[in-house]
């Protein structure tokens, strides 16, 4: 019989009761109740994939301390196998590399190999897309789904960050620039922050329907920059000042609603409405740990604690029209990499949720 450690039970009956507690205690709209309830807990560094089906339809790819793998809704594990360096992913496929590897090889959820990309350098996977960073920095390709060059361009400057949307690909670039790439390979757009103490790009987002692209730009300042992509031009539509001092520098996130970017700023969490150009924080003093967003809702996990040291760690659920719905603390951990949270709306909601080496998925119903 597999123990279970005392973590892991921890964290299943914390979850448990407060699940009892918010449907007896938190008021809910009457007409938007979500009803949530813990399903199961799995140890992933003890667990036996070698007895799985092979034939698993639906499955969240999970990153949890030094494993990496893939779970179905009733907690089969798929695949789980160690991190050595890093894993780039999407729900079909992901690339488990190490640092200044020749090539790349592409798997499937069960670990067998797909493609293999004759590219040094770091994979970015989005949906059945496979867009590589070249090592030397400066260059950008995209491959199909047989290992074949789609594309590639090379800027002349060091590209910062990535973010595929569907099949376009905006990169920031050191020299100020920010490029948005079509499907062909071809220029969609070109942004060159003209602010003198910002000619540097560190960061990158873009809306799933493309029509907003932020940037987080400069040093020392940095600001974020907020652009409206129209078809005949792009126009900047936000500029706000971030922390003259940056310890870190956490994503930018679009989500799923299109008009609502999540950052962290100066130790607080908010949210941009791009539609209303407003400013909104949802919580202070806190640092993003991981963060997984869904058509209806964006789930988080965040520590309230000082840069150096986990404590306090608030796992949250936000409805992206109704707000707030519900927060529970987790408990706390010094190992590296120790959280992770994925969403997925269904029918029911599923939320997994990973602490060390245990994975905990619970399932919430709207009445």
């Amino acid at each position: 019989m597999r123990r279970i450690s005392k973590r892991t039970v921890g964290i299943y009956t914390a979850l448990l009761f407060f699940s009892l507690l918010y449907v007896l205690l938190v008021p809910q709209p009457t007409t938007d109740e979500l009803l949530i309830a813990p399903r199961w807990s799995r140890d992933v560094a003890s667990f036996d994939v070698t007895k799985i089906s092979r034939n698993e339809e639906q499955v969240m790819a999970f990153r949890l301390a030094n494993h990496f793998g893939y779970v179905t809704p009733e907690g089969i594990i798929t695949h789980v196998e160690p991190v050595p360096f890093h894993v780039s992913y999407s729900e079909s496929r992901f690339a488990n590399y190490s640092q200044g590897s020749s090539g790349i090889t592409i798997r499937d959820i069960y670990g067998d190999p797909l493609q293999n990309i004759t590219q040094r350098g770091y994979p970015r996977l989005k949906d059945e897309r496979i867009v590589m960073l070249a090592a030397n920095g400066d260059t950008i390709s995209e491959w199909d789904s047989s290992g074949k060059l789609k594309w590639r361009r090379e800027h002349h400057a060091i590209i910062s960050d990535a973010a595929l949307r569907g099949n376009h690909t905006l990169i920031g670039l050191l020299d100020g620039r920010a490029i948005l790439i079509n499907e062909d390979g071809s220029l969609n757009f070109e942004y060159q922050d003209t602010h003198p103490e910002q000619q540097m790009v560190i960061g990158v987002a873009l809306s799933n329907d493309r029509r907003f692209s932020a940037l987080a730009s400069g040093v020392n300042p940095t600001y974020l920059v907020v652009l409206e992509n129209r078809i005949a031009s792009t126009q900047e539509v936000a500029r706000l000042i971030l922390p003259h001092r940056i310890h870190h520098l956490q994503p930018l996130h679009f989500l799923s609603d299109n008009n609502s970017l999540l950052f962290e700023r100066g130790g607080s969490l908010y949210y941009f409405d791009t539609e209303n150009i407003t400013l909104n924080e949802l919580q202070r003093n806190v640092r993003l740990l991981h963060i997984s967003h869904s058509n209806c809702c964006a789930a988080f996990i965040s520590s309230s604690s000082t840069l150096e040291q986990h404590s306090g760690i608030i796992l949250q659920l936000l409805h992206l029209r109704l707000g707030p719905m519900f927060q529970v603390q987790l408990p706390a951990s010094h190992q590296p990499q120790p959280y992770f949270i994925a969403i997925s709306d269904g029918p029911p909601l599923a939320i997994l949720i990973g602490f060390e080496q245990s994975l905990n998925y619970i399932e919430g119903v709207w009445e």
